[in-house]
């Protein structure tokens, strides 16, 4: 989308939210959208049956890089390999 060559962030002033699943987007492509299209993006982690982590969309620009926090009632380890 942010490679098109009609992309252009005054055409999706009615988008409220873009959500990327599965794999990490590319830290340019974030800046990108959260930069044209601010507070629309959500990054979400663990979807297999539901999401598992939530990054605020005021917390995007305070911690780039971080996929959130668990959400409520969940516990959550990081663990290595070995577990």
């Amino acid at each position: 989308m942010l490679n098109h060559p009609a992309y252009d962030p005054a055409r999706l002033q009615s988008v409220e939210m873009i959500m990327s699943v599965g794999t990490p987007l590319h830290r340019e492509h974030k800046q990108k959208l959260n930069a044209t299209l601010p507070d629309v993006f959500h990054e979400l982690y663990g979807l297999t049956e539901g999401f598992v982590t939530i990054l605020d969309k005021h917390d995007v620009r305070r911690k780039e890089g971080s996929v959130g926090v668990p959400p409520p009632f969940f516990e959550m380890r990081i663990v290595d390999d070995n577990g």
